[in-house]
């Protein structure tokens, strides 16, 4: 069996020596052929084509025709008038592909690197502990603040509440209890008449008091137990316990019942006469739930008593009630009830 490179061979000699021949025949065709001697432009251009071909092996190949030549390169001829030394043509042989230049490749660097790695471990470690750090002291900064569940359990719960519907009053700071007449402190014993807006007379307590409002009009038409009372007995009072006597409930509802009534400190334990009949400058202890009081019950004082006897304006503090509540001081209107507890000579 033939081998399948046996053709292929065969041909290329075959091409070879018909190769040959034709250079003979050429050769023999320029040495009868007369020249003409070079003139200097063409021996400049010779010069130059040879220089050009030497130079760079990426473009063209310059070759004698006396060379052996090959199938896999194609010839051209060149201009019959660019002759060398000798009796043979000047062959120009075009690359068989165009070579791309190609980026210069930088050498790799051979000098230590900026950072050893020794020294990047330590600062990625100072990296580490830094974070650590901040988000520690972040922990602790906010857990010894007080959030707003703490600060909803550090605050006492009310004594009593109202409806949440009802309008929020306005948070002023209590006046210093004095008199509306004089600048000298007044007792809280003394009882005035004041005036209902129909013009009624009532017997009322707040004109010379420790009561942070002093209006003389104090009770409305048509009134209910969630009724606003008028002028600043709308307010809600923020008192300055310096202004008062010491008492050791401060902000719940006793102590407001206690500095009101500085000669009896045991007023809200004591064995005090009581009964259900309003008076002007009592203390009133409510049962548990009666009138929005807490289930342990609630004290307050009687600022004023209605012409019927049967509506009272109170002033308490620690009651749930139009932005009132602990060490605050509020006015609202309750009414007589076999539940409601006025104590007498007080």
């Amino acid at each position: 069996m033939q081998p399948p490179c046996g053709p292929v061979s065969q041909r290329h000699a075959d091409a070879s020596v018909k190769g040959y021949t034709m250079d003979a025949i050429d050769r023999e065709r320029t040495r009868k052929t007369p020249q003409a001697p070079e003139t200097p432009t063409q021996q400049t251009r010779k010069q130059t084509l040879v220089s050009r071909s030497r130079v760079s092996d990426r473009t063209t190949v310059v070759v004698s025709r006396a060379a052996p030549m090959t199938s896999r390169l194609p010839a051209t001829r060149v201009s019959t008038s660019i002759r060398d030394d000798g009796d043979e043509q000047v062959m120009v042989i075009a690359p068989t592909r165009a070579v791309a230049p190609t980026a210069p490749v930088r050498a790799p660097h051979a000098g230590r690197p900026v950072l050893s790695r020794t020294l990047r471990f330590a600062v990625a470690l100072v990296c580490i502990v830094a974070v650590v750090g901040v988000a520690l002291a972040y922990n602790v900064l906010h857990s010894s603040m007080p959030t707003g569940a703490s600060i909803a359990a550090a605050v006492p719960p009310p004594s009593g509440r109202g409806p949440i519907t009802a309008s929020v009053g306005v948070i002023v700071a209590a006046p210093a209890p004095q008199s509306v007449h004089t600048t000298g402190t007044v007792s809280p014993y003394q009882a005035q008449v004041a005036t209902t807006s129909s013009g009624a007379a009532v017997s009322a307590k707040g004109l010379l008091s420790l009561e942070p409002c002093h209006d003389s009009v104090m009770f409305v038409p048509n009134i209910t137990n969630w009724t606003v009372p008028p002028g600043c007995y709308a307010n809600i009072y923020v008192p300055n316990r310096a202004n008062y006597i010491q008492a050791a409930s401060w902000g719940f509802c006793n102590w407001w019942v206690e500095v009101t009534h500085p000669n009896a400190p045991n007023i809200t334990y004591g064995n005090y006469r009581r009964g259900t009949t309003p008076v002007a400058g009592a203390a009133i202890f409510f049962d548990g739930g009666e009138q929005g009081a807490d289930p342990a019950g609630h004290w307050a004082e009687a600022v004023a008593v209605s012409p019927d006897h049967y509506w009272v304006l109170i002033s308490e503090m620690n009651f749930a009630w139009r932005g009132a509540g602990f060490a605050k001081i509020d006015y609202r209107y309750i009414h007589v009830s076999p539940h409601v507890h006025f104590l007498y000579n007080v």
